[in-house]
């Protein structure tokens, strides 16, 4: 204990000499390891008008300024501690003596864009000396990067050599999705990634998720420094917790120069595309080595049904910011393969059916969803047989509990199942869509290197889609649209394109071979159409 309590002394009495940067200012409006386009945000930024003098935060000398019209604008680099240096970004003017080489210097040049570099102690510096000023050079408005760096190429939090702004507010969780990763994966008896919000019966554990296959989970938050700071920034470490163990870790302590591209892989693009929010991953993609993944093993954070047992398990999100403010949700999981319900159907006159279930009708039930709307109600549970008036809306069984059924949707005059053994159906925007996954034997496995990651992708045909209508002879405004949707790793299920029918004697067909890994495709059909797959 006594080693430790000294170790931790030395360390507090290091940082302790280290200077605030800013006097003038303490609010933070970006955090260190941010998202950008891109790349990760290699500092911190501070609110700051134009001309507020920036001071050394040790002794030390200037290595480098560069001046340019994009990025940081007027920069400096800082270097103190022999290892440790410290940059400024969007700079209005440096310390006279610096200021004024500078001037030389684009007076030879005839340019205003210079990148200079000084012999150590060329330009030194005592700890609080005035070193340069804020301005709004470069990109952005008014405001001073600061980043703090060992070498060159590794960047490092600012908050790791006690740099640290004020802060007491612990992050917000506003999203968790689930996002299915093998081909045989369901979630809640669909193939498209599960959207949690606060308020949902799945956030605290009020109504456990049923999945099968091999599933991961990402989130979508922020953090604050205070009450009154409405800017979001982004958080240290991100946690997942099974059952009490840990099995994902992220730490934005640090990262280097050459893995700032591998953003996308940590961030869910797709998912940002259809939802809106922004999702870091909770798991890790494709054995990438990034520096702040702690836990970097092929399936670290991964959950597969074939390993975890069929009972309810506790899942545990947590955050926690640079300043040890943290925040935990928590949700329940439960593996729960998929069903095939057969079904008889046996119709009278006046067009209606009389559904009789033949298997296990035990947390089963029957949902109802009329043309025109987007929202199925439950009408059955658990019952053998249900008279059905199908012609004003579609059905659907679903599973109840931890069951999950085979989706497939009722509503033809015909006495046919209208099943396929991978599908989902939902509704959006008041059209009912049809989710098919087919699988079928790869045509051919070309190999492409996405940031030095070989990924297998195959070739994929959608099957034929049938069209009929049971009151009239099909119309051209009854046309489905087939959308196909293809995924790798940094855009996962981004549509590729858009395909219309092909009118034929058996109705309305589509074929189209596309390449990739993860691939899904959508009919999207009138509401007051009939569908079969």
């Amino acid at each position: 204990m006594r080693i430790i309590f000294l170790i931790l002394a030395s360390i507090s009495t290091l940082f302790a000499q280290y200077i605030w940067v800013l006097p003038s200012s303490n609010e933070m409006t970006s955090s260190f390891g941010e998202f950008r386009v891109g790349h990760f945000h290699g500092g911190i930024d501070l609110h700051a008008p134009v001309g507020m003098p920036i001071v050394a935060p040790a002794d030390g000398w200037v290595q480098r300024v560069s001046i340019s019209p994009w990025g940081y604008g007027k920069s400096l680099y800082f270097v103190f501690d022999d290892t440790l240096t410290a940059v400024f970004g969007h700079l209005s003017r440096y310390a006279k003596k610096v200021q004024d080489r500078v001037v030389s210097e684009q007076y030879k040049a005839k340019s205003s864009i210079v990148n200079l570099f000084f012999k150590k102690n060329e330009y030194s510096f005592k700890a609080g000396e005035i070193i340069a000023y804020t301005g709004k050079s470069g990109v952005g408005l008014p405001h001073l990067h600061f980043e703090t760096r060992r070498g060159l190429k590794t960047f490092v939090s600012p908050f790791h050599y006690g740099f640290t702004p004020p802060d007491s507010v612990a992050p917000t969780i506003v999203k968790i999705a689930v996002i299915p990763l093998s081909q045989d994966a369901w979630i809640e008896e669909s193939l498209l990634p599960l959207i949690i919000k606060s308020g949902d019966d799945y956030w605290q554990r009020r109504k456990p998720i049923r999945f099968w296959g091999k599933v991961g989970l990402a989130v979508s938050f922020y953090d604050k420094t205070g009450q009154e700071n409405r800017n979001r920034l982004g958080v240290r470490f991100l946690e997942l917790f099974l059952d009490g163990e840990k099995i994902f870790s992220c730490d934005y302590d640090s990262f280097k120069l050459d893995e700032t591209r591998n953003i996308g892989f940590l961030y869910d693009n797709g998912l940002e595309y259809y939802y809106h929010s922004r999702f870091h991953r909770l798991f890790v993609p494709d054995s990438l080595k990034i520096t702040q993944l702690i836990n970097d093993k092929p399936d670290a954070g991964i959950l597969d049904c074939s390993i975890l047992s069929p009972v309810v398990h506790k899942i545990w999100v947590r955050l926690e910011d640079f300043a040890g403010n943290a925040t935990t949700e928590t949700l329940s999981i439960v593996p729960s393969p998929v069903e095939d319900v057969p079904l008889q159907f046996m119709y009278d006159d006046s067009g209606r059916v009389i559904v009789k279930v033949l298997g296990d009708t035990d947390d089963l039930a029957i949902q109802f969803c009329k043309s025109g709307e987007n929202t199925f109600k439950t009408i059955a549970k658990n019952r053998k047989s249900i008279l059905l008036d199908n012609r004003d809306g579609f059905f659907r069984p679903v599973g109840i509990g931890s069951r999950q059924i085979y989706p497939f949707i009722l509503g033809t005059m015909e006495e046919q199942k209208y099943h396929s053994e991978q599908c989902s159906l939902f509704v959006m925007e008041n059209y009912l869509y049809y989710i098919v996954k087919l699988d079928i034997p790869p045509v051919c496995v070309p190999e492409f290197a996405i940031s030095g990651i070989t990924i297998d992708y195959q070739m994929i045909t959608p099957t034929k889609w049938l069209l009929r209508n049971h009151s009239q002879e099909l119309e051209q405004n009854l046309l489905p649209t087939v959308d196909v949707f293809l995924g790798d790793p940094e855009f996962p299920y981004a549509k590729l394109g858009e395909f219309s029918p092909v009118y034929c004697l058996m109705g309305f067909w589509t074929e189209s071979k596309k390449s990739s890994k993860l691939w899904k495709t959508s009919v999207r059909i009138p509401g007051d159409a009939l569908y079969s797959s």
